[in-house]
């Protein structure tokens, strides 16, 4: 089989127009600002669900004009959200790199079609494609985090489990939420 990204132009579309998962991003990410202000902590991450889905569902061309806006709204987040270099690119980054890997094995592992009401796609998308693309985003950010602020190995280990859990539970509630959704 190919390995592909984006859906096949022949497929049918489906899901909300690209505006909503912008839309929906940008809802998103001032959760994640108001939590972090609010209770310097963020639970949870939803916005890379949002992406994963939009590069899921969504046309080459239209998917493309989704995530690039979304980079953009994430950088404007990190800004007000006050992340220091070199935080403040490379969080949105990762974000989006996170997204277009987990859709990429996605395509590969789970069919081209996507259909995630059957419990083995979705635990093949669960740990096949979201687990990997997670865990590379958290060894890269904790590979820069770690040496800068000194971390020991217990405060390694256990950033890295907050990270992946926070941006694992992102992906498992809105990826499959949006790809169900769209197909009802």
């Amino acid at each position: 089989g190919r390995w592909r990204l984006f859906r096949h132009e022949a497929g049918q579309d489906s899901g909300p127009p690209p505006w909503a998962y912008v839309a929906l991003f940008a809802a998103c990410l001032l959760v994640g600002i108001w939590s972090a202000r609010e209770f310097n902590a963020v639970v949870i991450w939803p916005a890379n669900g949002v992406m994963l889905a939009a590069a899921l569902q969504l046309h080459r061309k239209n998917a493309i004009r989704v995530l690039v806006a979304c980079f953009a709204l994430n950088l404007m987040g990190n800004v007000v959200r006050g992340d220091p270099q070199p935080f403040l690119w490379l969080n949105a980054l990762l974000n989006i790199g996170e997204a277009c890997l987990a859709a990429l094995i996605a395509r590969r592992v789970c069919g081209a079609a996507l259909d995630l009401r059957r419990p083995a796609r979705l635990a093949r998308f669960a740990l096949l494609a979201v687990v990997p693309a997670v865990l590379l985003s958290a060894v890269v950010i904790l590979s820069v985090v770690a040496p800068m602020r000194h971390y020991t190995l217990p405060i390694f280990l256990f950033t890295l489990v907050r990270y992946f859990l926070m941006e694992t539970l992102g992906l498992l509630i809105v990826a499959p939420t949006l790809l169900l959704i769209a197909k009802a």
